[in-house]
């Protein structure tokens, strides 16, 4: 099954590699994956969705004066994890919420800690576990309960059904979570700086957030490029529904792009990070994304 699951891969990618879309497709560790296996670690379509747990930011609006830069990268300031490995665990939820978190921490605070998916993983309650889960949720969670750094409480890639919070270890607290409009301007300003929010006081929150979106066979095997899948192939390709965080955006020629930092470990994609299109709604990008904000 595997030499036969390898071989037709391989043939994928070689006739992607023709589709003159100027990404590249490469093998890598998950070439020899089926479908079916695919399936069984990226999430039900069910966790595409809100589900009403954090405050809408639709009323959350620019300062006057601010002007959105045409390229932010949140890497070249030093305030982005390094990639992680989510493993044969479907708990890209948990990766993609932790990696907003500790972003903006380090914005906020000054200190990049690596921390806990696991205690998402164990403690959260309302998603699947390793079958999926909800970034509302995840990020209610941690607004109420705080977060341990991964060396306090490290990931395993399974449930241990049971959640070992040692609210004595929390290191991290987030004080607002959003649900952001589903607008790619409105998240990009968001990222870049987002100004004065109707919630009450201000918010100078500048930071990476997390969303979900279809994920279509020919991401399994994406290199480098600015990922651009078609609707149709967004619909009729989809393996499931996948969780990231964006950590930035930019333009190269005529093209918009989102900088994305998947949970895949580092010999996926570019380093383990991705240029997906911008202002197209790709596979659904903008539906359901969060940001956290730490005062």
């Amino acid at each position: 099954m595997r030499f036969g699951a390898f071989q037709k891969n391989f043939g994928d990618i070689e006739k992607l590699n023709q589709d003159g879309s100027g990404v590249q497709y490469s093998l890598n560790q998950f070439s020899d994956r089926t479908d079916s296996e695919w399936k069984s670690i990226l999430m039900n379509s069910k966790f595409l969705k809100f589900t009403g747990n954090l405050t809408s930011g639709l009323g959350l609006k620019s300062g006057r004066g601010f002007r959105r830069p045409d390229y932010i990268d949140w890497r070249n300031a030093g305030k982005v994890m390094s990639v992680k490995d989510q493993g044969q665990c479907g708990s890209c939820w948990a990766f993609a919420t932790i990696a907003a978190v500790e972003s903006q921490y380090a914005i906020k605070k000054g200190t990049l800690w690596s921390l806990s998916e696991q205690e998402l993983v164990d403690c959260e309650g309302e998603s699947s576990v390793c079958n999926g889960g909800y970034l509302d949720k995840a990020l209610g969670w941690i607004l109420g309960n705080g977060l341990e750094t991964e060396d306090d409480y490290p990931y395993s890639a399974c449930s241990h059904d049971q959640c070992f919070l040692n609210a004595g270890k929390t290191r991290v607290r987030v004080d607002k979570g959003y649900r952001i409009p589903a607008n790619e301007n409105d998240i990009a300003d968001w990222v870049a700086n987002v100004g004065p929010v109707s919630f009450g006081g201000y918010c100078t929150c500048r930071n990476p957030v997390s969303f979900c979106m279809s994920v279509p066979n020919s991401f399994t095997s994406y290199r480098n490029g600015i990922y651009n899948p078609s609707p149709q192939e967004c619909r009729e390709q989809s393996l499931g529904g996948h969780a990231m965080a964006i950590i930035g955006y930019g333009r190269e020629g005529d093209q918009d792009y989102w900088i994305i930092k998947n949970s895949w470990g580092k010999s996926w994609g570019d380093q383990g990070y991705m240029r997906l299109a911008r202002g197209v709604n790709a596979c659904g990008m903008k539906e359901n994304v969060v940001g956290p904000v730490i005062d």
